[in-house]
């Protein structure tokens, strides 16, 4: 996507690089707040774009979807904020990486030389030391100022898990890192995004799904054999009830009209260390369901789609034979075949 078609203010650019979430959600407040002392020239932004700019993105099937049910005029602001956040996403993405690779020996590169940094030696890296703040995750703190990483790709969140593992490793580690040059905040009202992984998820463990109290969920999205299997996402989730743990999962597609979701219940009785029930299906999905499925978890989205139930059980199934059925239900998606086959998951 091309840049600079709606006019940025510096002091806009700034106040957005500065903060420490996103730029969809402060470029969103500035517009919700008509006092914010921004908001003219967050409004300045939006008029300089042209009507031919606003209709071509008003035109893009990638957002017709979250259009459709809107006003005409609700639409074409939508699209405006949305232009002007990811021309001020372009921009900080080119100027950080300016920054990160200045040269200039005469003068210390953002934000080495900030008032709250002094006594702080970047090395020649210009890396400086964990020891030296107090870490606030996923922030670095000292001297009334919250310091990031920068983010290791575009999205301004990419380095949230890294800053965590970093500040988990102990003190003899010796750990290291590199400020982030825009991203520096007074601590006095300092907030943070929290973020979860859409990848994520923990081993099997008979034994903590015994004791379980509140959902556990999992997603993963597809890589090698799965992806050829055209996947979007898999996605798990055991819930405690009165008759048993629940276990969901299903298997969404990239493509409605190329292929069916695969979607599996179960219901675990860990006083038998068993399932007492188990069923298979397909969920065929409209592109536009399809659409709307992949906006949540499975865990939320109840009867999706047309589901076509092709096997079930009302027995007593061991929990290995339970293990290999499912894995032979989503045959070819391996992240399922390492959650149930794979020698991660752990007997009570």
């Amino acid at each position: 996507m091309g840049i600079h078609r709606a006019a940025i203010d510096e002091a806009l650019l700034a106040f957005v690089a500065a903060d420490p979430t996103y730029p969809a959600r402060v470029i969103q407040c500035i517009a919700d707040e008509s006092t914010h002392p921004l908001r003219l020239a967050l409004e300045r932004a939006v008029e300089s774009l042209s009507a031919e700019v606003a209709a071509e993105a008003l035109d893009d099937p990638k957002r017709a979807f979250l259009l459709a049910r809107m006003d005409p005029s609700d639409a074409r602001r939508r699209v405006s904020l949305d232009i002007v956040t990811e021309e001020i996403s372009c921009l900080l993405h080119q100027r950080r990486s300016e920054a990160l690779q200045q040269a200039d020996g005469r003068r210390p590169p953002l934000p080495y030389g900030h008032k709250a940094l002094t006594g702080v030696v970047p090395d020649k890296e210009l890396l400086v030391s964990i020891s030296d703040f107090s870490p606030a995750r996923p922030s670095l703190q000292r001297g009334g100022f919250a310091f990031h990483l920068p983010p290791t790709l575009p999205a301004p969140n990419s380095s949230y898990w890294l800053t965590s593992r970093l500040l988990r490793l102990s003190s003899g580690a010796g750990a290291k890192v590199r400020l982030d040059p825009f991203i520096v905040c007074p601590v006095e009202g300092y907030r943070s995004a929290l973020y979860a992984m859409i990848t994520y998820g923990r081993p099997l463990d008979w034994t903590r799904l015994a004791s379980l109290k509140c959902e556990e969920h999992a997603e993963w999205a597809p890589d090698g054999l799965t992806a050829l299997v055209g996947v979007s996402s898999t996605q798990i989730c055991w819930s405690p009830r009165d008759d048993g743990i629940h276990f969901t999962c299903e298997e969404l597609p990239d493509d409605a009209s190329a292929r069916p979701a695969r979607y599996a219940h179960a219901i675990y009785a860990p006083d038998k260390r068993a399932f007492v029930h188990a069923d298979g299906a397909l969920r065929y999905y409209l592109p536009g369901q399809l659409q709307e499925r992949l906006a949540t978890h499975v865990r939320r989205a109840g009867k999706a789609g047309v589901q076509v139930k092709i096997f079930r059980t009302d027995g007593v199934l061991a929990r290995e034979d339970w293990c290999e059925l499912i894995a032979a239900l989503f045959v070819w998606n391996q992240d399922v075949q390492s959650y149930f086959l794979g020698c991660h998951h752990l007997a009570a």
